[in-house]
């Protein structure tokens, strides 16, 4: 609550300010005599900017440390951790994520077990270095899930493109029978009698529904070393609690996230990973 006070006196003065600049700006306007007040305007309000995110994620990560262990026993046997490092390299290695980054930051991480099968969610934020400035190339949740079909093939379904061109060397694409899948996404694999007894349709469909639910641009599945990776592109920061204009126990900010990991729970029982199969 101090953190919320404090922040709603800095903004008051602030937006005072702001309002008298402005007041300002237009009556020079009127008078057709500017005299660079707009640049104050320009200042203060990215000042204001600044410190609504700087103080929105002081309050959120003060939030969750004191409500992410009572969420988490909600979901079953699960952990909540913030900042920890993921390997990185490996969602790149699987096809998943794009290449050629040069810097990666994790936020929320949520690991566990669900019918004995391990799961970890985390999100992440990769970065690739441009020619002038650096740019964001993936914004989003990635997943790894256990699974006890064994299968020794590569499998990547990404999100459909025109010339169908793998973004790992060595698979090829593949045509399922399911038009509609095929229309939403492409399939590459370098064994394609394997890719075609992973991908069943209640996996095609549930990888759809996942996209909808977590209202993604992009989401990318791979089968590699008898582990199902996943990553949802979303372009936005994840897992958001906290927010300082609304009441703490407002319970529809939690609601997404519960409805967003339990969806991607679901595959577990869907998919049925916690059954022994071999190929």
């Amino acid at each position: 609550m101090k953190i919320f006070f404090a922040y709603k006196i800095r903004a008051t003065i602030l937006g005072i300010i702001l309002f008298c600049l402005l007041c300002l700006f237009l009556y020079e306007i009127a008078i057709q005599q500017p005299r660079g007040s707009i640049f104050l305007v320009i200042i203060i309000a990215a000042i204001m900017l600044g410190d609504y995110y700087k103080q929105k994620k002081n309050f959120e990560t003060k939030i969750k440390h004191k409500i992410m262990p009572v969420f988490c026993n909600a979901l079953g046997d699960f952990q909540w951790s913030s900042g920890n490092i993921v390997n990185y390299d490996l969602f790149v290695n699987t096809g998943i994520v794009p290449k050629n980054w040069y810097r990666a930051q994790s936020d929320d991480i949520f690991t566990g077990k669900h019918n004995d099968v391990s799961i970890e969610i985390a999100e992440v934020t990769y970065w690739e270095k441009g020619d002038k400035n650096n740019y964001v190339t993936f914004q989003g949740a990635v997943v790894l899930l256990d699974m006890n079909k064994i299968f020794h093939g590569h499998t990547l379904v990404t999100s459909d493109t025109a010339l169908h061109l793998s973004p790992i060397n060595g698979l090829k694409h593949t045509i399922l029978e399911d038009s509609r899948f095929e229309k939403i996404f492409d399939v590459f694999t370098n064994d394609e009698v394997e890719a075609r007894y992973l991908l069943t349709p209640t996996f095609m469909e549930r990888l759809t529904k996942i996209k909808k639910t977590f209202m993604a641009a992009q989401i990318s599945c791979a089968f590699y070393m008898n582990k199902l990776f996943i990553s949802i592109n979303t372009r936005k920061d994840m897992f958001s609690l906290g927010a300082i204009n609304k009441p703490v126990d407002d319970y529809r900010q939690f609601l997404q996230i519960y409805t967003e990991i339990t969806s991607i729970i679901e595959l577990i029982d869907q998919l049925k990973l916690d059954q022994k199969i071999g190929l």
